[in-house]
């Protein structure tokens, strides 16, 4: 801290009598340590950053003498102890940033001398206990993050004190009791998050004053009652999220009110904000997991520039509006786990769906382009279109438990990752062109009527980790191809007509965790071979026609079924 100049050190900035008047030293490898209380010397200091290093131990007292400190940027490191009551001495302080260490105790009251402060960032310590009442003197306190602290109080009435916040994010802060109707006062308010609290009773009526609200999260809380139409008069709101609640009743059309989610307004807002542009590509309407009722509202639509709906785990009824394709943004549509009836309107063509568990039926939509659909758990009937699986857009086509019938298609989609139609009346052999499904993870063909033998071509879609085809009529040997799949984590084949002896080389499946081939007519003895499988934790071979004993070294199994086989016999240990 004395002695030479340290003109042009990497990171260090000086005025031009040589006095340091900026540390620049984040992210610096091998920087760990405490901080030395030297670095009180450094009393011309206007700015200091250190995140993201490897720095332990208290925040020295110290730093409280450095008077002309404007900037402190200590997040990300293990500090620990307290907040020293010292930062109140930096006057001049117009942003701190602790957050992401270790520190605990309670806020020291002394930082509300701080006048002139406009961003505090605490997220991600242990801070605890009550506010301090002080903190009402931050007059120009615009960004308050409290969130990822066990402060396990109710509501901080405190901060509805300071006026002049735009940002207030108190999420995962172990909050309870009542949202206080004071929060109205906030009337600057941009963004507010009450994320995973114990929050309890209605929302408040007085939050209808946060007219610039443009991101309100509320999610992961005990709030009761129903959602307010005034929610709809927030016409700058951008982003939504109530869902993990208790709420009840309709959702009201007023949402559909919502002004600035007009294609029109969100083009022009991308242009000049890129804040704003950013929250605008990443809209949302989040009410999952309530239990709200009653149908869908059709005016939902005329937020043409919305990207997310997600209104799953409801109790909602009736058709799926044919509006919601006016949504020209629209990227993700969740309305599984309800009641809701009909077909799938061809207007949502485009979108990612899950639509699981409900009560659809008919037929499916002729044409798909989409990333991901999931229709599993409805009344879907007739084959799967064509169209679908020309789709050079589909990667997760998920439709389990349904009625579908007819073939598997000898073409899919090139890019597929997730195929599972278990659960249907599919019936036919399986396509040897499923091997050219390189990007295939996740097949799952199980409970249907699939026949012939299994194509030994699966064996090359490297991909694969986890494969399920029990529960269908296929006959023949296992392939021998399907020890080249290294990646595979589960391998079910139980429930077929497949014939011959467990085939030698599957021990090379490393990975395996899984393999299930119980009643089936597999002949002959038990591998010893298959104690190699390095992380085998469960082991299905009953129901089959094997003979011999059983390996000793399979006993540490997690999960070992071998008895009885098909005729009654029971398999003993290996002597």
């Amino acid at each position: 801290m004395s002695g030479g100049s340290v003109e042009g050190w990497e990171g260090v900035t000086t005025d031009e009598e040589g006095r340091v008047i900026e540390l620049e030293l984040r992210r610096v490898e091998g920087l760990s340590g405490h901080i030395p209380p030297e670095i009180g010397r450094l009393q011309n200091l206007t700015k200091l950053n250190l995140h993201n290093n490897n720095l332990e131990g208290p925040i020295p007292p110290e730093i409280g003498n450095l008077t002309a400190l404007t900037w402190l940027n200590l997040s990300e490191n293990e500090l620990g102890g307290s907040i020293p009551p010292e930062l109140g001495n930096l006057v001049n302080l117009e942003w701190i940033n602790l957050d992401y260490n270790q520190l605990g105790g309670q806020i020291p009251s002394t930082l509300g001398k701080l006048s002139v402060l406009e961003s505090l960032n605490l997220q991600g310590n242990n801070l605890s206990g009550t506010l301090p009442e002080e903190l009402s003197g931050l007059r120009s306190l615009k960004r308050l993050n409290l969130s990822s602290n066990p402060l396990n109080v109710t509501f901080p009435t405190v901060v509805t004190e300071l006026e002049n916040l735009e940002v207030l994010y108190l999420s995962y802060a172990g909050l309870t009791g009542p949202i206080p109707p004071e929060i109205g006062r906030l009337t600057g308010l941009s963004r507010l998050q009450l994320n995973i609290n114990e929050l309890t009773g209605t929302i408040p009526p007085e939050m209808a004053s946060l007219i610039n609200l443009s991101e309100l999260w509320m999610a992961g809380n005990k709030l009761s009652g129903p959602i307010p139409p005034w929610i709809g008069n927030l016409d700058r709101l951008l982003s939504l999220g109530l869902s993990n609640n208790d709420l009840s009743g309709p959702i009201p059309p007023e949402l559909g009110d919502l002004a600035w989610l007009s294609t029109s307004t969100a083009l022009e807002i991308h242009e000049i904000d890129r804040d704003l542009g950013y929250l605008f590509a990443n809209s949302e309407i989040s009410l999952s997991h309530n239990r709200l009722s009653g149908s869908i509202p059709p005016e939902l639509g005329n937020l043409t520039g919305l990207a997310k709906l997600y209104l799953s785990n409801n109790d909602l009824s009736g058709r799926i509006p044919v509006e919601l394709g006016n949504v020209e943004f629209f990227v993700n549509l969740d309305l599984s786990n309800n009641q809701l009836i009909g077909s799938i309107p061809v207007e949502l063509n485009g979108l990612s769906l899950n639509l699981s568990n409900n009560l659809l039926a008919g037929r499916l939509p002729s044409e798909l382009d989409a990333r991901r659909v999931d229709l599993s758990d409805n009344a879907f009937t007739g084959s799967i279109p064509k169209k679908w699986m020309e789709s050079t857009r589909l990667e997760e086509v998920m439709i389990r438990n349904n009625r579908l019938s007819g073939t598997l298609s000898a073409e899919l989609p090139p890019d597929l990752r997730v195929l599972d139609l278990a659960g249907n009346e599919l019936s036919g052999e399986l396509p040897r062109g499923l091997s050219e499904m390189e990007r295939l993870s996740s097949l799952d063909l199980s409970d249907n009527n699939f026949n012939g033998q299994i194509p030994a071509e699966l064996g090359f879609i490297s991909a694969l980790s986890s494969l399920k085809l029990s529960g269908n009529q296929f006959t023949g040997p296992i392939p021998v191809h399907l020890s080249r799949l290294s990646n595979l984590k589960t391998l079910d084949l139980s429930s077929n007509r497949l014939s011959g002896g467990i085939p030698e080389g599957l021990e090379h499946l490393r990975n395996l965790e899984n393999l299930y081939l119980s009643g089936n007519d597999l002949t002959g003895e038990i591998l010893s071979s298959l104690a190699r499988f390095w992380n085998l934790r469960r082991l299905h071979l009953d129901g089959n026609k094997l003979v011999g004993c059983i390996p000793r070294q399979l006993r540490s199994l997690w999960d070992l079924n071998v008895n009885p086989q098909s005729d009654g016999s029971t398999l003993e240990l290996c002597r």
